[in-house]
């Protein structure tokens, strides 16, 4: 069968002809179909906007047609049809969409069919999975890649990853720097995992060291150590937006927020197994692990609430929202948030999905309790003198400040 251009398929009596599906029409209509009118049409006929009263999101939009008083469809008849009409009409003015080239021969050619075979339609397109198709890298699934085959620059190729950066140096024209002397190596690797520098005495012994697997230890040593947590915890703490204060005019401390704070810590000291950090930090409460709930309201939060009922029920959708887009960002690498006030404009996540997640937060609320944590002796002792430490200095401040006050005192009688 030929199928003819878009000015003239609209009145040919040969696009009326019967056209076979490969599949079901209501699965032709959400595989094949929707994707086009998502293309073309949803900007102007969706849930944003509803010109001349027509939606094309949802299969009663279709069905219903729009002010023209016109079926946008008439099953078995295309040309019969309004919207193959629309889509091929000469006029450019008349035509739809009215920016940009139009509706592609291809995605015409799919509309023909689907109608000459009866424009069926799923009961309900609103929730159908169409929307999330995206041919978008970030939503494929992982894949391991091979190695590349090592290029020129592959004299200290130790592991794949070397594999991928000389290959790409090759590619470039580049070749691996010079390695670093002993001192740098260490230096490097102090800073990066504990982010202090090694002593003298560290580096020293490290420059003599001969053993061939002396680095190696370095590094096991340097990821055993309670420093590399502390260091690490921090680039999580600041994607959780935590902080020892509530922000705001008032910003008052809290007073057990540090419980979070070395949960992280123990969690990379411990090397936790992601998925089970993930699911503390979201469900820590009925799982034994209080502190890692902290993740939830660890963000800014205003204890001044407004006597207006409105700006009371908004701060409240605020800190709502900062769960939300705070967990998307960290756990999904998405700006659920954007979805708020309407579907995301760029990522596939409906306004409706952003509120529905809500609903999962709803019983989260900000405030502080006692929390029973189970230390070490060692620390236990270190509270033991810290404590008995600070009461001595501030028995010590005590007298230095009645002995200021008494010569303030003394001198201003004197002046007189």
């Amino acid at each position: 069968m030929v199928w003819l251009s878009p000015r003239t398929a609209a009145s040919s009596p040969s696009a009326e002809q019967p056209l076979s599906l490969s599949e079901n029409s209501s699965a032709y209509f959400v595989k094949e179909v929707r994707p086009i009118l998502q293309k073309h049409c949803f900007e102007c006929h969706g849930t944003e906007k509803v010109k001349s009263s027509l939606r094309l999101d949802t299969s009663e939009g279709i069905l219903l047609g729009g002010n023209s008083g016109e079926p946008l469809i008439q099953p078995n008849a295309p040309s019969k049809s309004y919207l193959i009409q629309k889509i091929t009409h000469e006029d450019s003015e008349e035509r739809m969409p009215p920016n940009g080239p139009g509706v592609s021969d291809t995605e015409q050619k799919i509309l023909l069919q689907w109608i000459a075979q009866g424009a069926q339609l799923p009961e309900s397109i609103e929730g159908d999975n169409s929307f999330y198709e995206t041919d978008h890298w970030a939503f494929q699934k992982v894949q391991r890649p091979a190695p590349p085959i090592a290029g020129k620059t592959n004299t200290r190729i130790e592991n794949p990853i070397d594999a991928f950066i000389d290959y790409r140096l090759v590619k470039e024209g580049l070749t691996l720097s010079p390695e670093a002397d002993r001192a740098t190596t260490l230096r490097r690797l102090f800073l990066v995992t504990k982010g202090i520098p090694p002593t003298p005495k560290e580096l020293l012994s490290f420059q003599e060291d001969s053993n061939e697997s002396s680095y190696s230890i370095q590094v096991e040593a340097a990821l055993a150590s309670p420093r590399y947590g502390e260091r690490w915890a921090r680039h999580w703490l600041d994607i959780a937006r935590y902080a020892d204060s509530n922000g705001f005019e008032t910003n008052r401390e809290r007073k057990t927020a540090w419980h979070y704070r070395d949960y992280v810590i123990s969690a990379l000291n411990t090397n936790k197994p992601y998925d089970q950090f993930i699911e503390e930090q979201l469900a820590g409460d009925v799982l034994g692990e209080d502190a890692a709930t902290g993740f939830l309201v660890a963000g800014p939060y205003d204890i001044v609430k407004s006597p207006d009922i409105t700006l009371t029920l908004m701060q409240r959708q605020n800190e709502l929202d900062d769960m939300i887009h705070t967990t998307s960002t960290a756990f999904l690498g998405l700006t659920v948030g954007c979805a708020r006030c309407h579907t995301h404009k760029f990522d596939p996540i409906h306004q409706k999905e952003y509120y529905s997640m809500q609903a999962v937060f709803a019983g989260v609320r900000h405030g502080e309790r006692a929390f029973e944590k189970k230390l070490p002796e060692y620390t236990k002792k270190s509270i033991v003198h810290i404590e008995s430490r600070l009461t001595s200095i501030e028995t010590e401040l005590g007298k230095l400040k009645k002995a200021a006050e008494f010569n303030t005192d003394k001198t201003q009688q004197t002046k007189r």
